[in-house]
């Protein structure tokens, strides 16, 4: 498990994989400045689990450490918001080529000019 500290000091709780995956996608949209809004699944201090909304872009901080959790408390995982996320940050880091308003060529035969 990881404790994610965000922005002014708050922070939360959540697995390896997702906490990992959400800071390669913070940097991945910190270099294009986009920013998006993304649920996670996290811990609570009491040891229930919850949500937390998070929004990301060009100046959001985050930063990661790890913790030691009791035997019996399950690894917080989500494989589909991981597999989201990865996707989007690969979309994000691939050179995207200008998008052209593409008019298909007319020939005309016979012009006098």
């Amino acid at each position: 498990m990881q404790r994610v500290f965000y922005c002014a000091g708050s922070t939360f709780v959540t697995g390896d994989a997702i906490a990992s995956t959400v800071l390669l996608y913070a940097a991945a949209l910190a270099r294009t400045g986009e920013i998006d809004v993304i649920n996670i699944p996290i811990r609570h201090a009491d040891g229930s689990a919850g949500s937390s909304s998070i929004l990301l872009g060009p100046v959001t901080q985050l930063s990661t450490e790890s913790i030691t959790t009791s035997p019996d408390e399950a690894e917080l995982e989500d494989g589909e918001l991981v597999d989201h996320l990865r996707t989007r940050t690969g979309l994000l880091m691939e050179p995207h080529p200008p998008a052209y308003d593409v008019h298909p060529i007319h020939f005309v035969e016979d012009l006098d000019i």
